[in-house]
């Protein structure tokens, strides 16, 4: 039977022992201290948006539901590319403009104008551009006397060139004192840099001398990247 040298097997590790050993093995120890450390030791408050990296929070890290846009400022949610259109107001002689949005380089405002008590109440748009742009328009119109009973809807399309940092009258609807006028489109404004997409419903009533615009608006470009 072999009997077990300890003194051997000392002289056996001290001669594997080498530096590099030794200092691979501490290297291991103090990574798996980190680790340890970074996990469960940090103190509250220590990370904030210094400690981020660039692109380290991406989608798929974040909760559902847990980036609310209510807590975004207007100029964010503006950033983002969409906006609200709501539009209410009286008809008056001066049919003062009411601007609808401004997005892309393009603002597009409101008039409701009547001239005189029993005349057409009239809703037109303007829409000014920072660039060319060319403006296409699918749109859908009926009329009648009750608003809530509409007629037979007349659809179409049209196209508008609207040149640079001019004012452009786009139309819209007028009826008699008598009758509505409801219009509901989507109007593609494209330009060199942007394509600007609106959907909007708009109604003008002749008997309560009254316009309004509900919609949105959103920058195409934001879904295309």
């Amino acid at each position: 039977m072999r009997r077990s040298n300890p003194a051997g097997m000392g002289a056996r590790l001290r001669a594997r022992l080498t530096y590099a050993n030794a200092m691979s093995t501490i290297a291991l120890f103090v990574a798996l201290g980190g680790v340890s450390y970074a996990a469960t030791q940090l103190p509250p408050g220590s990370v904030g948006t210094k400690q981020l990296r660039d692109k380290a929070v991406t989608g798929r890290k974040v909760a559902t539901s847990t980036l609310g846009i209510r807590g975004m400022s207007q100029q964010t949610k503006t950033s983002l590319g969409a906006v609200r259109i709501r539009y209410s107001n009286a008809a008056t002689e001066s049919g003062s403009a009411r601007t609808l949005f401004r997005l892309g380089g393009l603002k597009l405002e409101a008039t409701c104008q009547r001239t005189a008590p029993g005349s057409d109440t009239n809703l037109v748009f303007y829409a000014t551009g920072s660039q060319a742009m060319t403006l296409d328009d699918t749109f859908g119109n009926d009329s009648g006397t009750d608003p809530h009973s509409p007629g037979a809807v007349t659809a179409g399309t049209l196209r508008f060139d609207l040149p640079a940092h001019q004012r452009t009258q786009l139309g819209g609807p007028g009826p008699d004192a008598g009758h509505y006028f409801r219009n509901a489109a989507t109007a593609i404004f494209t330009s060199s840099s942007h394509t600007i997409v609106a959907t909007i419903i708009a109604i003008a009533d002749g008997t309560t001398g009254h316009c309004s615009a509900n919609g949105a608006a959103y920058l195409a470009d934001v879904i295309s990247n």
